[in-house]
């Protein structure tokens, strides 16, 4: 089972760093890459450039799943994507836990039966992603008071 959870921001900052020395290798990897084989890719150039105007980061998205009040066995996700593997605890349970979403006015989605999957804008606010946990942990609040 994986599970990394922050303590503190200071955590999240060491967290957020580690991811961003991973991105580079990854970009320097991508770039080599494209530059060799492509001769350069302005799709991906100019999505890296937003990413980087709007300040995002895969980080991001380790951030929010480390927020989310639900034992879960992995988190994956590329960028803003993410899914949270559900535990064996509430394997089968992805789509309950996307009804109470829904009543607190949460859209997500699921992948499978044990996967919550969670695909924001690239344009999301930071206050957006906090009012969205918030529904979030609402959402699993309630879910939990069912079982």
């Amino acid at each position: 089972m994986l599970t990394v959870v922050a303590q503190d921001d200071a955590e999240i900052r060491q967290l957020r760093h580690e991811v961003a020395g991973m991105r580079q290798v990854i970009e320097r990897e991508m770039n080599r890459f494209t530059d060799e084989r492509l001769r350069g890719c302005p799709v991906r150039a100019t999505a890296l450039d937003l990413m980087d105007e709007y300040g995002f980061d895969a980080g991001l998205a380790r951030d929010v799943a480390m927020q989310i009040p639900l034992e879960t066995e992995a988190h994956r996700g590329r960028g803003l994507m993410l899914g949270a593997v559900l535990s064996k605890d509430f394997a089968g349970q992805a789509g309950a836990i996307l009804d109470h979403a829904a009543e607190q006015g949460l859209l997500t989605l699921q992948a499978g039966p044990d996967v919550l999957r969670f695909v924001p804008s690239l344009n999301i606010t930071d206050e957006e992603v906090a009012e969205g946990l918030k529904r979030l942990r609402a959402a699993i609040a309630a879910f939990i008071a069912t079982r």
